[in-house]
């Protein structure tokens, strides 16, 4: 009985001794601590190498390994990850020390984000336009990833763009026409950087010229709109007051004097140009022209008129006992012989230069020189105040007077031959009388005061 006691008292001193060994061994052992840190993040998926982590810790803390949320990819003994083959995002990284029956092992997290490649798209109705000279450009839309800002290049001359949130705003108007590529480069942290293009394709605007026209009173100008290049245009005209506005032509006529402006727009880009104008001129009427004409002999008469200074050239026409017109002109001389053989001569002239001269139209008659002496014919008082007395050999028949714009004042049927014509109602002036009689037909100048 005793011998046992003794054996239960040395296995109790044993048991408490050792128990103390160990308690004493186990407050002098550590469990492992450790963190892990990539200092590279954020990384962008541009990047192909293997990018390591830092871990550093106490005790036993490496032998662990790795994992993350998904989308990374990670080698999970080594933790390196390889930006480029992984998904744009914010991953969690964590290190896993397994227990070991001592401790419980070790955990730890952080956190590393994949940026994406910088990308940037237009809108569909920015990236390509059509615009007309000295048209305000619209403002160029986009979107942009992974970008903090970006630049453009390539706009029409005398245009800018700022950039700011996603659309670049367009100051000033294009100078020139043509067709411009424009570039939108990204900037941001993340190589490369991305572009995007558009087209701004600047019209021509139609420039049209006018002609300008000098007539005189009476007569008709061509008014014209000229395009300087080919196309279809419509046309927009502003006339002087009191002329009916022609509407949607190129050209139309007119006999008033003033400017006449037109505005082209292109049919195809429905592009305007500015106003060109030309201007009629319509000169003023010379008040002292005057036409009257002589027998020669029995074959040829002669008009004259007085040269007013300031007409540069005269233009006639005559016809020969009601046949064929004949046309002509002249400068400086004042009068002109027509073989007419005995016929009577219808002859109209008129002149411009500074002034102008209305038609003035006269008839001679075909009395030759011998009929002339045989039937000789007396006309008084020239200058005439109110009557004007005509006495010939022959039947008078009839007494027509033009003035000196050629416009018929006064006509008279007879059947004598002597006559009285009353001049008192008339102005004072230049006046041409025909007297027809048995057929014949002579003229005379007659100046009433």
């Amino acid at each position: 009985m005793k011998k046992i006691f003794t054996l239960s008292f040395i296995l109790s001193v044993f048991l408490l001794l050792s128990s103390n060994v160990y308690s004493k061994a186990n407050k002098n052992l550590a469990c492992p601590t450790a963190s892990i840190n990539y200092a590279g993040t954020p990384f962008c998926t541009s990047i192909n190498n293997p990018q390591t982590v830092t871990l550093t810790g106490t005790d036993a803390f490496t032998g662990g390994f790795f994992t993350s949320t998904a989308g990374l990819f990670i080698d999970s003994l080594t933790g390196a990850i390889t930006p480029n083959l992984s998904m744009p995002g914010t991953y969690i990284v964590t290190y896993t020390i397994a227990p070991d029956g001592t401790c419980s092992g070790a955990i730890t997290t952080t956190m590393i984000t994949i940026l994406p490649s910088q990308s940037i798209t237009l809108t569909s109705s920015s990236a390509n336009r059509t615009v007309c000279p000295n048209e305000v450009i619209m403002n160029i839309n986009f979107a942009i990833t992974n970008g903090t800002g970006a630049a453009v290049t390539g706009l029409p001359p005398g245009v800018t763009g700022a950039y700011a949130a996603g659309t670049f705003t367009i100051f000033g108007t294009p100078t020139a026409s043509g067709v411009y590529t424009y570039t939108i480069t990204t900037t941001g942290s993340c190589p490369p950087v991305a572009t995007a293009t558009g087209t701004i394709t600047v019209s021509d605007s139609p420039i049209a010229s006018v002609n300008s026209s000098t007539i005189c009173p009476g007569s008709t100008a061509t008014v014209t709109a000229i395009p300087s290049s080919s196309g279809t245009y419509t046309y927009s005209w502003t006339v002087p007051p009191g002329v009916t506005n022609p509407g949607n032509v190129a050209s139309f006529s007119t006999t008033v004097g003033g400017t006449y402006s037109v505005v082209l727009t292109n049919t195809s880009t429905s592009c305007s140009g500015s106003s060109a104008s030309g201007t009629v001129t319509v000169m003023p009427n010379s008040e002292n022209f005057s036409l009257f004409c002589n027998t020669i002999n029995a074959s040829q008469v002669n008009f004259d008129w007085n040269n007013i200074t300031g007409i540069t050239t005269f233009y006639y026409s005559y016809s020969i006992n009601g046949g064929p017109i004949m046309n002509g002109s002249q400068a400086a001389p004042s009068s002109l012989t027509i073989t007419n053989n005995g016929q009577p001569v219808t002859f109209t002239i008129s002149g411009s230069g500074s002034v102008c001269v209305a038609p003035v139209t006269i008839t001679c008659g075909n009395l030759g020189i011998h009929e002339n002496l045989k039937n000789g014919i007396s006309i008084s008082p020239n200058p005439v105040i109110d009557i004007l007395n005509i006495k010939n050999h022959q039947i008078i028949n009839k007494v027509t007077a033009h003035n000196q714009l050629g416009q018929k004042v006064l006509q008279k049927e007879f059947n004598s031959s002597e006559i009285q014509l009353n001049f008192s109602d008339l102005k004072p002036g230049i006046y041409f009388i025909s007297i027809d009689s048995e057929n014949k037909q002579s003229s005379y100048k007659i100046i009433k005061q």
